[in-house]
């Protein structure tokens, strides 16, 4: 996760009025309540905590002051991501999205046997709905996403048996 030092060195976190025993026990109480949103998934993990930061007093930012400040952030409660309503179709690309970790538009389109133009509008549909993300060409399973899919798809195929 090297990727994250550059964010973190140029943060400071804002204080509040509690002491700082209780500011600590308030910070790992988020950090703990983000694991758990996480289910031992660092990518996860770690989308959920960006996604958790603002910036602290927005009015006063100016861009060449922040370049050589650290940046005043605050950490807010992240709510549980639901997933939306799902289609049968959906739900049997999201599967084999999960079965590739990652994998390109032609690829799984010849994985799930249609063609491509047939699952571009049901793939900007999922990307709309941020449960999926394309990288680099590469369609993958958003991180915030991949516990809650993960578990859901895992009922329906108990269901099947």
């Amino acid at each position: 996760m090297e990727w994250l030092t550059p964010v973190v060195t140029k943060m400071e976190f804002k204080k509040n009025d509690l002491d700082e025993e209780k500011q600590f026990a308030k910070m790992q109480e988020h950090f703990e309540y983000l694991s758990y949103m996480a289910q031992g998934l660092s990518s996860s993990a770690s989308q959920l905590w960006l996604k958790s930061l603002s910036m602290a007093n927005m009015e006063n930012l100016d861009s060449q002051e922040t370049e050589k400040e650290n940046i005043l952030v605050e950490y807010n409660q992240v709510k549980s991501l639901d997933l939306p309503e799902l289609s049968g179709n959906d739900r049997y690309l999201l599967f084999s999205l999960l079965l590739h970790k990652e994998i390109n538009l032609s690829h799984l389109a010849l994985s799930l046997g249609e063609s491509e133009s047939r699952i571009q509008f049901q793939i900007q549909k999922l990307l709309r709905m941020g449960v999926i993300q394309l990288l680099n060409n590469l369609l993958s399973i958003h991180p915030t996403s991949y516990p809650k899919l993960r578990k859901h798809l895992k009922n329906i195929i108990l269901l099947l048996i």
